[in-house]
C-alpha cells in the first residue's frame, strides 16, 4: 500500500477519536460529564460508519478473504470506488441545492476571502514542491 493511503487512513482513524472528544469538551460547560451516553450523543454517524467499514475491511484482509472469497476485494472496491463517488456526488448536490443565497450574503465576503487565500497558499506550496522535485529529480 502506498504511503499516501496509509497516511490518509491513519489521519482519518485518529479523527474518529478526536471528533467525539472535542464535541464533549465543547459541551463541558453544560455540566455534562464524559460517559458512554455522551459519547453516543456527540459521535457523528459517519464516524461510526467509517470505523465499522475500516474494521470490516481490515478483518477481511487479515483473515485472508482476498484469497478464499473471490468477490471480497471486488465488493470493497465497488463500495470504496463507484458507490462512494456516487454518494459523495449526491451529498454535494444536496448541500448545494439546500444552500440559500440570502444566507451567503449574510455571512459576508470574509470567509470566502479566507478560503481563497488558503487555497492559494496550499496550491502555491504544492506548485513550489513539484517544481523543486522536478529540478532535483
Amino acid at each position: 500500500m502506498c504511503a499516501r493511503a496509509v497516511t490518509k487512513l491513519s489521519r482519518n482513524i485518529l479523527l474518529a477519536g478526536v471528533i467525539p472528544y472535542l464535541a464533549i469538551k465543547h459541551n463541558a460547560g453544560a455540566n455534562e460529564s464524559f460517559s458512554l451516553a455522551s459519547l453516543r450523543k456527540h459521535t457523528p454517524t459517519f464516524v461510526v460508519g467509517f470505523v465499522l467499514a475500516s474494521a470490516a475491511r481490515t478483518l477481511g484482509d487479515v483473515a485472508g478473504f482476498n484469497a478464499s472469497v473471490p468477490y471480497w476485494k471486488d465488493a470493497f472496491d465497488f463500495a470504496g470506488g463507484t458507490l462512494s463517488t456516487t454518494l459523495l456526488g449526491t451529498a454535494m448536490a444536496a448541500v448545494g441545492l439546500s444552500t440559500r443565497l440570502s444566507v451567503l450574503r449574510g455571512v459576508g465576503v470574509k470567509p470566502f476571502v479566507c478560503g481563497a487565500g488558503g487555497a492559494i497558499i496550499v496550491g502555491g506550496t504544492a506548485l513550489a514542491c513539484c517544481t523543486a522535485l522536478n529540478l532535483i529529480l
